[in-house]
């Protein structure tokens, strides 16, 4: 009995791991930015694109307007890679606005069951919510408004 159930934990083990590999592996993270005239969102941009690249192997970002790489390049530039079947859409947008409701999954291409068609490749797109309310973006306002307040007098 105990090696029987040796090798269903080990079965279960392997089909758990195999699992979250193929998970891991098989979704691409798009960041969306508003995008500006003015180049240091390039660098901001990249920077969360690094940040990100942490925690997963495929990692691009877009710009709704002005700046470059577009949206539509970037979703494209994950799509084509084999290894995608998923592309999560993160737009860095406080709430949810016009582009984030209409703009972007009409620049993305998403048909009516969530999916975009690149090279004869279906790829599922799954848009996160906007940032919202969260404590932890509080933090930050909190610590910039105290630098600056400490400096006053």
């Amino acid at each position: 009995m105990s090696c029987n159930l040796d090798i269903m934990l080990e079965f279960i083990k392997s089909k758990f791991l195999n699992y979250t590999n193929r998970v891991i592996i098989m979704i691409g993270i798009l960041l969306i930015f508003h995008g500006s005239k003015v180049s240091s969102w390039n660098e901001v941009a990249d920077g969360y694109k690094k940040l990100l690249e942490r925690f997963f192997k495929n990692v691009e970002y877009g710009f709704l307007e002005y700046s470059k790489p577009t949206i539509k390049d970037a979703i494209n530039t994950l799509a084509k890679k084999e290894d995608i079947d998923t592309i999560i859409v993160v737009p860095v947008f406080i709430s949810e606005g016009t582009h984030y409701k209409r703009d972007i999954p009409k620049i993305i291409g998403m048909d009516n069951e969530g999916y975009i068609s690149v090279d004869n490749k279906r790829v599922k797109i799954i848009l996160t919510d906007a940032l919202g309310v969260d404590e932890r973006i509080a933090l930050i306002i909190k610590e910039k408004v105290e630098k600056i307040a400490n400096n006053l007098h």
